[in-house]
């Protein structure tokens, strides 16, 4: 299963990308623009996505818009329930690797349903749920 969804647009849908954006939940990340319109694709925005780098994951809140990383220095969380996740994602959802650099978008509802059992376990460290 691609993380990539075909997005198509009109001169007029462009002008109002923002709009459309929200409106579809999908942020788009690239594509082309001509003069019929604009052709790129996408992705679904479902609260997160795994940031692969440098051989780790890092689980990343997403809204669409800004990402909050969720690191030991600044939250507390299920280890196990984190590490799960990662894997399910970039290797379940993605087929993808933890070698392999990049953002890694869930695609299945194991992976939603890991996602928000970790939200329950979130604690910044300061005290404050999530």
């Amino acid at each position: 299963m691609s993380q990539f969804i075909p997005v198509n647009l009109t001169l007029k849908e462009v002008e109002n990308i923002e709009q459309w954006e929200k409106e579809n939940g999908i942020v788009i990340l690239y594509g082309e623009l001509t003069k019929e319109g604009f052709k790129g694709y996408g992705v679904k925005v479902r609260g997160f996505y795994i940031d692969v780098w440098n051989c780790r994951g890092t689980v990343v809140l997403w809204d669409g818009k800004n990402a909050e990383y969720i690191t030991e220095d600044k939250y507390t969380f299920d280890r196990k329930l984190y590490n799960e996740l990662v894997e399910t994602v970039v290797y379940d959802d993605n087929g993808g690797a933890i070698n392999f650099s990049g953002h890694y978008y869930p695609q299945s509802d194991k992976a939603i349903n890991l996602f928000n059992r970790l939200k329950k376990t979130l604690e910044v460290k300061n005290g404050k749920k999530n």
